[in-house]
């Protein structure tokens, strides 16, 4: 049988030779007929300091030149996968995963952040530790393969999330792939509140050449496919 996972992802991805996905027409859905009187809620009152940062967060695209420092990096990586237990030899993260499968490679692009030369970074969860990977400015070759888009330029870092499907689809089979992309959506919404609670903008960002990030992060995309970007500074209005 054919990996229907693997098609799927295939299909949905944009292409460095201009390949995009195939085209979809559907109709839209009506919302549900009310057949009762709508209950009015009271408004929330907001109080929690939780409350307080998702109602202030907003995805910020424009960034200063200001640093990020080592130890906001530090949060941000701990906050949305450190490893925050151990159960027997289940280690929980941060983040809530299917099955605590936790399929993602994190790898971090500084552009710049105190104390760090640029390049390319592979976030080790399970020790808190940054390896370096290649070093030298490569934002540019980045941002070519996220479509040119500027805030990739502009960042401190981006944060990028792989998924080795392996670790999901062993004991999800072809379901897994839903499960990572809302895992990776879980990620992405807890790292833009730990953004929000350091004073830091962030963007989650889904659009770039798919096979353009496997190269730059030299990984086999038939095995490990990147999932999600977050670009993380400091916000300018």
């Amino acid at each position: 049988m054919d990996n229907v996972g693997q098609k799927f992802f295939k299909d949905t991805s944009y292409l460095a030779d201009g390949a995009e996905p195939g085209e979809i027409n559907e109709p839209d859905v009506k919302l549900p007929e009310f057949t009762h009187e709508p209950i009015n809620l009271d408004k929330p009152k907001l109080e929690s300091e939780l409350a307080k940062l998702i109602n202030k967060r907003r995805s910020k695209r424009n960034f200063s030149d200001t640093p990020m420092t080592q130890n906001q990096l530090s949060e941000i990586l701990w906050l949305t996968q450190g490893i925050t237990a151990e159960v027997g030899v289940a280690k929980l993260r941060a983040v809530a995963s299917a099955g605590n499968r936790h399929p993602f490679n994190n790898y971090v692009l500084v552009n710049n952040v105190e104390g760090l030369e640029k390049g390319l970074y592979f976030y080790e969860s399970i020790t808190n530790r940054l390896v370096p990977l290649k070093l030298g400015d490569l934002t540019e070759e980045f941002r070519i393969a996220c479509l040119g888009q500027k805030m990739i330029s502009n960042c401190q870092i981006c944060y990028i999330q792989t998924a080795v499907t392996a670790r999901t689809t062993a004991r999800y089979r072809a379901r897994g792939y839903r499960y990572i992309f809302m895992d990776a959506g879980h990620i992405g919404a807890q790292a833009q509140l730990v953004c929000e609670d350091l004073g830091l903008g962030s963007c989650n960002v889904g659009a770039y050449l798919d096979d353009s990030v496997a190269k730059f992060l030299d990984i086999k995309s038939e095995f490990e496919i990147p999932v999600y970007i977050t670009v993380i500074g400091e916000p300018v209005s």
